[in-house]
Parts: C-alpha cells; structure tokens; sequence
C-alpha cells in the first residue's frame, strides 16, 4: 500500500491566492521587465509598458 500525504488545505489556498495576484498580464510584464532589471524606477516601467503611472503602481 502507499502512504497518502495529507494535502494542507490552509497552505493550499494561501498558494492559490497569491498565484491568482501574479496572473494578471500586467503583472507578469513588470515581474519580466523587473527580472532583468531590478532597479527600474515605476517611471520606467510604465513609459515601457505605454499605460498610467497609477495603473503600474496598482500593479506593484
């Protein structure tokens, strides 16, 4: 017989929660953009990405 691993439910959702928070489009450009670039001011991020300087600090 195998052994089960007890799935940690809490754990699980806290997981899915913050993967939900990095799905968005946006995001994964400045996360891409921060990547190779991690000392990008917001000015540069959003000028790069051609939207609002509110809309890139939303998304920080």
């Amino acid at each position: 017989m195998s052994k089960q691993k007890k799935l940690d439910v809490v754990r699980l959702e806290m997981a899915a929660g913050r993967l939900r928070a990095l799905a968005h489009p946006m995001r994964i450009a400045i996360i891409d953009m921060l990547t190779s670039n991690p000392k990008m001011s917001v000015t540069e991020i959003y000028e790069r990405l051609g939207i609002e300087q509110a809309a890139a600090s939303h998304h920080l």
